[in-house]
């Protein structure tokens, strides 16, 4: 970047800190991932014997929600230095929850911390979205809400408006942030001219978590005078965290490797702060294998956090419902997650 250019980056971002919900969250939210108890089978074990009846035995309930393991995390997280939580998003497992376990989880959160809460509603039932936003929303157990489009039906851009609509309509004075992840959800995701029709069009949503894998519309958005000063601007790409804030004024990051990384994570957005660009870079360049891990083919999202949070012993297991345990590579994720821990010093839980 020219010295014009990091100038006018750095005041974009210095800009987006400052909307409401900025304020709010912070720099550092943490996409939190869902603790479960170990228990049944396992797929190796399965394997060896044959699956027949025991097939039960992974599914519920020997595999429930750890209430003490999802405590023991938030409290890990905060002293951390994460700034805000997602509960139930993508990263918590949220297509695998069931309502009641959906319910539970954000009232034990609720209960156990001070930091704001983004909930995580979306589904690909909009009638169980409706009932579990108006809910969230009803017995004051989120700050916000954070709603991903409806996952694996591939809805046309048409629908994506309506969705949110309905999602708004049920979080009543909620802020929404509406989630674009086209990998998870399938299709193209919501495309440019849908994002800028609801923003002039549901007065609630105030924010976007831009997880595309490019910086592209979020960039159009901000330079865009239509959209308002106070809309947010998240990144939802760890390996692109200073692009989306020096591009697109991003307040900051809805993050997976601030699990074990926000002490650094938030050094970076200090850096940005102080126009330090040379050390945004650097420490960039220092969390750079927690983001490769954290994307890692063997054994992929929630699973490298799960076992890192084990490995430094926060939550009891690294466990994860079907279809999301015991991957083949799962022995070399743990051995990469110890890499990571002694390479950066991690703390461990105490």
């Amino acid at each position: 970047m020219t010295e014009t250019q990091e100038y006018i980056g750095t005041e974009r971002f210095l800009r987006g800190i400052q909307t409401p919900l900025a304020q709010k969250f912070g720099s550092v939210v943490t996409a939190m991932i869902t603790p479960m108890y170990a228990g049944g089978a396992t797929v190796e074990s399965m394997r060896a014997e044959g699956f027949g009846p025991r097939a039960a035995e992974l599914l519920q309930p020997s595999r429930e929600v750890d209430d003490d393991s999802v405590v023991s995390l938030i409290d890990y997280l905060g002293r951390m230095g994460t700034t805000g939580l997602v509960v139930a998003g993508t990263t918590g497992s949220s297509a695998h929850l069931t309502h009641p376990e959906h319910r539970r989880l954000f009232e034990t959160v609720r209960a156990n911390t001070e930091l704001p809460i983004m909930a995580g509603t979306g589904s690909n039932d909009p009638t169980e979205m409706y009932k579990l936003t108006q809910h969230v929303a009803t017995h004051e157990l989120a700050d916000a809400i954070l709603g991903v489009s409806p996952y694996y039906i591939k809805p046309d851009q048409e629908e994506i408006y309506t969705y949110y609509r309905l999602m708004a309509e049920a979080a009543g004075d909620l802020p929404l942030v509406a989630y674009n992840i086209p990998s998870r959800v399938g299709g193209e995701g919501i495309e440019y001219e849908t994002m800028l029709r609801m923003i002039r069009d549901i007065p609630t949503l105030r924010g976007l978590k831009d997880a595309t894998g490019s910086t592209d519309m979020a960039v159009r958005l901000r330079t865009n005078p239509e959209v308002p000063d106070e809309f947010t601007i998240f990144s939802g790409d760890d390996s692109l965290n200073p692009q989306f804030a020096l591009e697109a004024g991003a307040a900051g990051a809805i993050s997976v490797q601030s699990h074990w990384q926000s002490p650094r994570m938030s050094a970076m957005y200090e850096a940005l702060r102080a126009g330090n660009l040379a050390g945004v870079w650097q420490l960039h360049a220092e969390l750079e294998p927690s983001y490769i891990y954290e994307s890692t083919y063997r054994s992929r999202n929630p699973g490298p956090a799960t076992i890192m949070m084990h490995r430094l012993g926060v939550i009891a297991t690294d466990s994860r419902r079907l279809p999301s345990i015991d991957q083949s590579g799962i022995e070399a994720t743990r051995e990469e997650a110890q890499s990571i821990i002694e390479q950066s010093g991690l703390e461990l839980a105490a």
